[in-house]
């Protein structure tokens, strides 16, 4: 069996199995596993990692905000920030150790040779790309805020908030691509 018939059968058993659960939950291990079964078939189909990081990354962060927004009592300080940190690390730690690639970043700025500013740092791509993806959502959050404040706690246009969060995301996950491009 080819690898693009087995991403075709993992995709399909997974889509079944959501299909016919009785409950849908927010965040779940099918939730999980569906991202992990997605970014492997993205990556099969030539996408980096980063770039389907990026999104992981922004379903972790929403998700985790969805829910610190639905709880009506406050039980810890912070609890928002802490259910999003918690989200994020559990869907994005799980899916990261599915596609183990690096990304090197050169910080050869100044200073002697090992030094913070003076050596190549590395991280997980998966990781990269949750990181970028789990910022621009909560900055599109802010940014929709932002105008929504300034027009007097009315929208621009219907579904602000949405667009502005997808489109910030799909504006990085273009640039991300083409930078990633030639490291592949």
């Amino acid at each position: 069996m080819s690898q693009a018939n087995r991403i075709t059968m993992i995709s399909a058993v997974v889509a079944l199995i959501a299909l016919l659960s009785e409950n849908a939950y927010a965040h779940c291990p099918l939730c999980t596993g569906a991202i992990g079964v997605g970014a492997v078939a993205a990556t099969a189909l030539g996408v980096d990692v980063s770039v389907v990081g990026i999104f992981v990354g922004a379903f972790a962060v929403s998700t985790g905000l969805w829910l610190g927004r639905r709880l009506k009592n406050r039980y810890i300080p912070f609890q928002t920030a802490a259910i999003v940190i918690a989200s994020f690390l559990l869907t994005v730690v799980p899916v990261e150790s599915v596609v183990p690639q690096n990304i090197y970043l050169p910080m050869l700025y100044f200073g002697s040779p090992g030094s913070i500013f003076n050596r190549v740092w590395w991280m997980p791509k998966m990781l990269f790309g949750s990181i970028i993806g789990g910022v621009l959502t909560v900055g599109g959050l802010y940014l929709h805020e932002f105008l929504k404040k300034r027009n007097n706690g009315h929208v621009y246009f219907q579904f602000q908030g949405v667009i502005l969060t997808v489109g910030l995301l799909i504006l990085s996950s273009v640039v991300l691509f083409l930078a990633m491009k030639g490291t592949m």
